[in-house]
C-alpha cells in the first residue's frame, strides 16, 4: 500500500542542525568554528531546555558583513538600473507624443 509522505514530518535533532551549521561553514556562508561555535552554544542549555535551544539554532540566520555588503551593493545597482531604465522609457514617450 502507498504511504502518504506528505504527512511526513522532517526530524529536526541535534545532528541534523550541527551538520546544517558544518554545511554553511564549509560553503563559506558562516564563519569558522572559532568565530561562530554551535556545539559550544547547545552546551550552555540544560538537558530540559535542549529541544527549544536545537530549535533556535536550526532557524539561526547569519549573514556575515561581507556578505551583506556584496548584497546591498548588487540591491543598489539593481535599483540605479531600473531607474534609468523608468528614465529612459519615460524620455522615449515623451520624444514620441506618449507612444512607445
Amino acid at each position: 500500500m502507498h504511504q502518504d509522505t506528505s504527512t511526513e514530518i522532517l526530524k529536526v535533532n541535534e545532528p541534523f542542525v550541527l551538520g546544517k551549521c558544518d554545511y554553511f561553514v564549509d560553503v563559506q556562508l558562516w564563519p569558522l568554528i572559532q568565530r561562530l561555535n554551535p556545539k559550544r552554544w547547545l552546551s550552555n542549555f540544560r538537558p530540559a531546555e535542549m529541544d527549544h535551544a536545537i530549535s533556535l539554532l536550526n532557524a539561526f540566520l547569519y549573514f556575515d558583513r561581507i556578505l551583506m555588503d556584496q548584497l546591498l551593493w548588487v540591491r543598489s545597482r539593481t535599483s540605479v538600473d531600473s531607474s534609468v531604465e523608468l528614465v529612459n522609457r519615460s524620455l522615449a514617450r515623451s520624444s514620441n507624443g506618449g507612444l512607445l
